[in-house]
Order: structure tokens, then C-alpha cells, then sequence
């Protein structure tokens, strides 16, 4: 039995991928109509950060749990790998992952690697930056983040021992995705990624991921070298691993890194399409210590396979206001590429720049054997078309 901290929709892949492997599905949420219920065998009302209450509800399967993980971040990592050492199962040294619960921990692990000394000693002499980026140490993703021209303000906030003050880096920015399994790295893929950068308010939402990336082999192994510096450093042991970068033609800039899944989409699809790696089996088989040697060999295979197919995510950014529909145009579902669309937020949402983790209305993803610069024309002449309905929230 493997037990699934969390049922809602981001946690359907790996409860279909435990699903093809024939194991029981013990599935806890708070939510008593979450999504993913349907395909648990066991189904318990907790929440997931209710680590006593879960573990007297587990506590009669002891002996038949053979893994636990949530696809969430931070807090809830942390409390699967809790678990997972209560019963004895797979799991990462409890103060390697309270490690990662702090963003500033890991910053200042990572710049200690000589390919980042550039960066440590900018952040050493970070008065003299132009702008600055100033992020909560412990928030997840985009949330709580936003830029400083004043350096006036700078002074202000370095003595805010909850937030980080970084110079601001320009440059393109990339995500790496691996596994950890025996506390060895396999590298995955590294995707790219564009930002909104034509209104302030979405500056780091993300408006596209996509595949291949532009980077050189050579910068590549190199943020394949920091990611494992940084994971021999924190001592992990099992599960999945990402970190994200920022590329100029000189330097190469870590931004952060975390033992979670992340990457919404590009687990479920962008890997498994282009690597041929079922993401979320071989997670299952990380954790559950199954035919270890057997699945080394199957990455390393995958990874030699050579990759002749593109991806492009595209995401479609709020406004603010109240989400009422949106209507994807026929040239998505006509294309060559199409690959799937997805509605994002319910009806009669509100939206707003003041909560920048709603930041999506929709997806849409192209894909298929061809260039990238394609899968782009492709999406803009598609965007083009996208209608969305809204109402003014003063109308409300």
C-alpha cells in the first residue's frame, strides 16, 4: 500500500501511476470531494499537515504501507518524510529536508560551488547592484516576490532576518529535474522558461515553459555539477530534485532549489514525452525501493535515447477582475501540435495582482517532431484568438 498525502488534481498523475502498478492507494485529504478520492482504495479526511492524526489513521496498515509521498512543497514534504520514518519506510534525513524549508540555507550552500563564485561575490558586495529582488525566505514559487530600485529601501530590509535581498540577475531562466535515488543524481532535463515581462504585476508568473532549451553542453553539465553539489551538501538521499538558474552569456546564477516534484505539466507531460521516462512510476519505485539497479539502468537508457521532438507550455495570465469563461480558438484543436488544453480556474473566480499565485486562467500544450521556433509561431497565432470573459470586481 502506498499512501498519497493529498488527492486534489496536481496529485492525479501519481495516483494513476500507482494505479498501472497495481498498488493499493491509501488517500488522505481534507477535502472530502477532492478529485483524486475516485482512484484511492482507502480514502481518510485529515489534513495533510495533521501528522498525529494521520499516523493513528495509518497506524492499522502499518505492516502493509510500502511508500508515502505528497506532490505539494515545503511543509507537507516535510511531514511525508516524517511519516515515512515513523514506519520505517524510504526517506530522507529529517534535517536534510528542514534544510530546504529555507530558502537563505540553501543559497548560501550553493554559492559556496567555485562555478557560482561570481554570484557570491556580487551577494557579498550587494549595495552595489542596480536592483534588487526581495523574497520571503520560506514562500514557495512566485508568492511574496517583487523588485527594489531603491537602494535606500535596501538598508531597510537586510535586517529582515524572513526575507532575502538578492541583486537582481538578468538573463534567461531554466529549471533542472532529476532524481535522487541511493543519493546518486540523474539528471532528467532541463527546461526554459519566459516570463511575463510586459506587466510588472505578473513579472514572475510564468508565461512558458518549454523543450529543447538553448543551452550549450557545457553550461548544462555545469548546472548538472551544482545540483549535485548542493544535494552531497544537504545529504539527500531518495526522491525528486529541482533547481532553478539564471543564464547570461558570463555567468551562470543559482535562484533556488527544492526535494519536490514542481514543475506543473512538465512531470505529467513535458518528461515523459520527451524522455520516454513514466515520471511518477519511477517515482513510486524510488520510494518504494523497488528493482533499484533495474531502474538506474532504464534512466540511464532513456537519457542516452537521443531526443528529437519539442514542447512548448503555454500559459494564459489572468487579468483582474472576476473569471467568467474562456473560449480556446479552433486553430488549437485544427494544429498539427496540439496536445492538450486545460481551463484553470472555475467560474465566478476572482483574480487579482495582489495574490500572485493566481495567476493562470488556462493551458495549452503543442507538441511534436519539430523545431521549436514552430511550436512558437504556432502558439502566437493561437493566443491570438483566445477570448476570455470577465467582469469589473466593482461590478460584483
Amino acid at each position: 500500500m502506498f499512501v498519497s498525502l493529498g488527492t486534489g488534481s496536481n496529485q492525479i498523475p501519481l495516483l494513476i501511476a500507482l494505479k498501472n502498478l497495481n498498488i493499493p492507494i491509501i488517500g488522505i485529504d481534507q477535502n472530502p470531494e477532492a478529485e483524486g478520492k475516485y482512484y484511492c482504495d482507502y480514502f481518510f479526511i485529515s489534513s495533510i499537515q495533521d501528522k498525529d492524526t494521520i499516523y493513528k489513521l495509518l497506524k492499522p496498515f502499518a505492516k502493509k504501507l510500502s511508500g508515502i509521498y505528497s506532490r505539494s512543497f515545503g511543509k507537507n514534504i516535510q511531514i511525508a518524510n516524517e511519516l515515512a520514518k515513523m514506519f520505517q519506510l524510504l526517506h530522507n534525513p529529517i534535517e536534510s529536508i528542514k534544510i530546504y524549508e529555507n530558502k537563505k540555507n540553501i543559497l548560501s550552500i550553493a554559492i559556496q560551488y567555485p562555478e557560482l563564485k561570481y554570484q557570491k561575490h556580487i551577494i557579498k558586495n550587494i549595495f552595489n547592484a542596480k536592483k534588487w529582488i526581495i523574497k520571503h525566505q520560506s514562500s514557495y514559487g512566485k508568492r511574496n516576490i517583487f523588485i527594489e530600485n531603491n537602494k535606500e529601501n535596501i538598508y531597510k530590509w537586510i535586517n529582515q532576518k524572513e526575507y532575502i535581498i538578492e541583486p537582481y540577475y538578468e538573463g534567461k531562466e531554466y529549471i533542472f529535474f532529476g532524481f535522487i535515488i541511493d543519493k546518486q543524481l540523474y539528471p532528467l532535463l532541463i527546461t526554459q522558461k519566459n516570463k511575463n515581462l510586459n506587466h510588472k504585476e505578473l513579472l514572475f508568473c510564468d508565461k512558458s515553459h518549454f523543450y529543447p532549451n538553448d543551452l550549450s553542453y557545457h553550461i548544462k553539465y555545469k548546472i548538472f555539477q551544482i545540483s549535485n553539489y548542493i544535494i552531497k551538501k544537504t545529504k539527500l538521499f531518495i526522491g525528486p530534485f529541482l533547481a532553478e538558474f539564471i543564464v547570461n552569456d558570463n555567468h551562470i546564477f543559482f535562484i533556488e532549489a527544492a526535494p519536490e516534484v514542481g514543475g506543473e505539466f512538465i512531470c505529467d507531460f513535458l518528461i515523459p514525452e520527451i524522455t520516454g521516462i513514466p515520471y511518477f512510476e519511477y517515482l513510486i519505485q524510488i520510494y518504494t525501493g523497488k528493482n533499484y539497479e533495474s531502474l538506474k539502468r532504464n534512466i540511464l537508457k532513456k537519457l542516452q535515447t537521443p531526443k528529437n521532438k519539442a514542447m512548448l507550455i503555454e500559459y494564459i495570465l489572468q487579468k483582474e477582475g472576476i473569471f467568467k469563461n474562456l473560449y480556446f480558438p479552433k486553430d488549437l484543436f485544427f494544429s498539427n501540435y496540439y496536445y492538450f488544453h486545460k481551463i484553470l480556474k472555475k467560474q465566478n473566480t476572482i483574480t487579482n495582482y495582489e495574490n500572485k499565485n493566481i495567476d493562470r486562467i488556462g493551458v495549452f500544450a503543442l507538441y511534436g517532431e519539430t523545431d521549436l521556433e514552430n511550436l512558437i509561431k504556432e502558439s502566437d497565432k493561437i493566443q491570438k484568438n483566445i477570448q476570455i470573459q470577465y467582469e469589473s470586481i466593482s461590478n460584483e
